[in-house]
C-alpha cells in the first residue's frame, strides 16, 4: 500500500488547499484522487445532515481503497491532505505506524477568523441556513445528531491536542507548523521554509487562493456557478457552449468574485463566544509551537 510521504493534517480554512495544489504542481509530489481521504481517522461513513452524502462517499476506510486513491499519482512522494486529522489525535499514531518518516504539515489560524471562514464556506455552498451566532449555539446539538465535522466551528478552532499528538509521535523535526496569517502576508517566505522542510527541489511555487469565503449576493448566480440545483444545469450548459473551454474557469472565478459579498463580519457576541472557549487552547498551542499567538486571544 502506498504510504503517505507528506500529510497536510489541518486545520481546515488555514490555506491547506492552496498548499496541496502547490505540492501537486511539483514534479515530486502527488495528491490522491480524493484530496481528503481521512483514512487514518476513526470516522465512519454514518454522518447525516447537510453535505453528509458527499462526506460519507469520500471517506476511505479500507487499505485497498486508500492504495487505489494514489494509483494515478505517478510521482515519488504521495500527499494526503485530510484536514480532519488535526482534530482526531489518534490519527497521529496511525500515520506514524504506517510511515514513521512521513512529514507533517499543520496550519493554525486565529480561532474567530477560522470559524467565520468555515461558516462562510457553508453559506457559499448553501449548507447553512442559520446565522453565525445561531450556528455556534447549535454546534453541540449538531455534533450529537451526527452532522459532518464542518459544522463544528469552535471544536475545529482548537489545535493544541492535535499539534501535541503529532509532535509526540513524529518529533519537532518532522512537523512543520505555520500560521495562516503568515501564509497570507508573506507566502513566498512560508513556501521557502516549507520547501526546505520537505527537501523540495526546485522550491514550491507560490500558492494561489482557494475556497475564498463570502456571502452569495445572488442564490441563482451561486447555483449556476456550482451546478448544485438540477433545474439550473441546462442554463450552465448553455453558457458553457458559448464560452471557449479555456476561458470557462476564468469566467466562473470572475462570477464568483463579483457574487461574493465579503463585507460581513461576525458579531461581537459570536467573537466573545469563540474566544472564551479557545483561550486555554491558545495558551497550550503557543507553548507547543513556541510562537507568539497573543493576537489569537483578542478580536483583532
Amino acid at each position: 500500500m502506498p504510504l503517505p510521504d507528506v500529510v497536510i493534517a489541518g486545520a481546515a480554512k488555514c490555506g491547506t488547499t492552496a498548499l496541496a495544489v502547490a505540492l501537486d504542481g511539483h514534479k515530486d509530489f502527488g495528491v490522491g484522487t480524493e484530496k481528503e481521504p481521512r483514512f487514518f481517522t476513526d470516522l465512519e461513513p454514518t454522518f447525516c445532515g447537510p453535505l453528509s452524502e458527499a462526506f460519507n462517499r469520500t471517506l476511505i476506510r479500507s487499505a485497498e481503497h486508500y492504495a487505489a486513491n494514489f494509483d494515478h499519482v505517478g510521482k515519488s512522494r504521495t500527499v494526503d491532505a485530510s484536514t480532519d486529522y488535526l482534530n482526531h489525535p489518534e490519527s497521529a499514531r496511525a500515520i506514524h505506524e504506517a510511515n514513521p518518516d512521513a512529514r507533517i504539515i499543520i496550519g493554525i489560524r486565529h480561532p474567530v477568523h477560522r470559524a467565520w471562514s468555515e461558516h462562510l464556506h457553508l453559506k457559499r455552498v448553501e449548507a447553512e441556513h442559520h446565522t453565525f451566532d445561531e450556528a455556534l449555539r447549535l454546534e453541540e446539538e449538531r455534533r450529537r445528531a451526527g452532522w459532518v465535522p464542518l459544522f463544528a466551528h469552535v471544536e475545529r478552532s482548537r489545535y493544541a491536542e492535535g499539534v501535541g499528538a503529532f509532535l509526540a509521535d513524529f518529533g519537532r523535526g518532522q512537523v512543520f507548523v505555520y500560521r495562516h496569517e503568515d501564509l497570507v502576508a508573506d507566502p513566498e517566505e512560508v513556501l521557502r521554509e516549507l520547501s526546505l522542510f520537505l527537501g523540495a527541489v526546485p522550491p514550491l511555487g507560490r500558492p494561489g487562493r482557494h475556497n475564498v469565503g463570502g456571502m452569495p449576493r445572488s442564490r441563482v448566480v451561486n447555483a449556476i456557478i456550482r451546478s448544485e440545483r438540477q433545474g439550473l444545469q441546462s442554463l450552465r450548459r448553455a453558457a458553457g457552449s458559448v464560452i471557449p473551454a479555456a476561458g470557462r474557469e476564468r469566467v466562473r472565478r470572475l462570477l464568483d468574485q463579483v457574487n461574493l459579498d465579503r463585507s460581513h463580519r461576525p458579531s461581537p457576541e459570536a467573537c466573545e463566544w469563540i474566544l472564551s472557549r479557545t483561550a486555554d487552547d491558545v495558551a497550550d498551542t503557543e507553548a507547543l509551537v513556541e510562537c507568539d499567538l497573543s493576537a489569537y486571544r483578542t478580536n483583532g
